[in-house]
């Protein structure tokens, strides 16, 4: 009997010519069942690709009643939340934010709903990671952004100058949407989280529109809305968290839920025999020493996942696990270095391992 498996790298895309481009694909594995096969034709899928948004390649897939005018009205919602919270864009609310942080006006700066509850959220999810995601960090990030791009090498007396500010209990939060800092030099940076919410956002627009089943693919969050056609679950791969290989390390069925991860592999750049990966330690503003290649996070809220995905990975093993396990309704799958993997209960049961480098520990 013949049947269907759908299998999601999650790899993000960095651009630049000196550094490995992975980009997120979707592979159809083998033919589609008979029933499939009869909803496919009846609702067939609409798919469509941007690779100007949020610094990488953006792909929905809709079935259902969504027609191409649901797809362009996604995009559309995906482009506004790029506009708006970016941290390079000049004309972004987050820049013009960060500009007054050195002299930060003490009734705040006004700023829309959305933005000043996403950074709440986004603060809380520091308190809940002990600090090991920062919305706040984006003073010391920006010095390792060259154009844009996470390339630049900054000096210790640099990072030491910025890295005290950086705590997320230096954002305040005032009364009609406005955010202030209890710090000068206090810059935002919701790069960890906004890409998750534009995803949650463009899944609630299809949704309205009539989509009945859809895959976002949005730089590797992914987010699986509803069942196959035919009524199965998607699964989703966890890629093999090694730069250059495109390979898939396990999969895990999913329905309504998004699964994003971080790994050192994504984004980095490489100096005098060195490798520096983007993801930073808040502690010390410099990439996390994690003992993990990759954290992935499954859950309803793709904004969440994110934060909680970058947290785990700095955290490691031990404590990211611990995290999880304290945050009802999400699941996590960490690849450590030693190539053993490890998941919560509540998904541990349902992984597949298909790359006989990876080994799944018992919980």
């Amino acid at each position: 009997m013949a049947y269907s498996l759908w299998y999601i790298s999650l790899m993000k895309k960095q651009r630049g010519a000196a550094i490995f481009l992975c980009l997120c694909a979707i592979l159809f594995l083998s033919a589609c069942n008979e029933s499939e096969s009869g909803e496919t034709a009846k609702h067939p899928p609409l798919s469509m690709t941007r690779d100007d948004l949020l610094g990488t390649v953006v792909t929905l897939t809709a079935y259902g009643d969504a027609d191409e005018a649901a797809l362009e009205s996604a995009f559309r919602v995906i482009e506004d939340i790029d506009a708006r919270m970016s941290a390079n864009a000049e004309s972004s609310e987050i820049f013009l934010l960060n500009r007054q942080s050195d002299g930060a006006k003490e009734d705040g700066f006004a700023v829309s709903r959305d933005i000043y509850d996403l950074t709440k959220r986004a603060a809380e999810i520091s308190g809940l990671s002990a600090g090991a995601f920062d919305p706040a960090l984006g003073g010391v990030t920006e010095l390792w952004k060259a154009n844009g791009e996470f390339a630049s090498l900054p000096s210790e007396e640099e990072i030491l100058s910025r890295i005290d500010a950086a705590h997320f209990q230096n954002i305040l939060f005032l009364p009609g949407s406005r955010i202030a800092f209890a710090e000068p030099g206090v810059k935002l940076d919701l790069g960890g989280i906004a890409k998750g919410y534009a995803c949650d956002k463009a899944v609630a627009s299809l949704a309205k529109d009539g989509a009945k089943s859809a895959l976002l693919d949005l730089g590797g969050n992914i987010y699986a809305l509803g069942k196959k056609p035919g009524g199965s679950d998607w699964k989703v791969g966890i890629a093999v968290p090694y730069a250059g290989e495109s390979g898939v390390a396990c999969s895990i069925p999913v329905t309504d839920r998004a699964v994003v991860t971080s790994g050192g592999y994504q984004r980095f750049f490489e100096k005098d025999g060195q490798t520096y990966h983007h993801i930073l330690d808040p502690a010390t503003g410099y990439p996390a020493e994690s003992d993990l290649l990759s954290a992935t996070v499954i859950g309803r809220s793709s904004a969440d996942a994110d934060g909680f995905s970058t947290a785990c990975f700095v955290l490691g093993r031990e404590n990211g696990m611990a995290l999880i396990e304290s945050v009802p309704g999400y699941e996590a799958i960490l690849i450590a270095k030693d190539e053993r993997v490890y998941a919560t209960p509540g998904i541990a049961g349902q992984i597949e391992i298909l790359d006989e480098r990876f080994r799944l520990e018992e919980t």
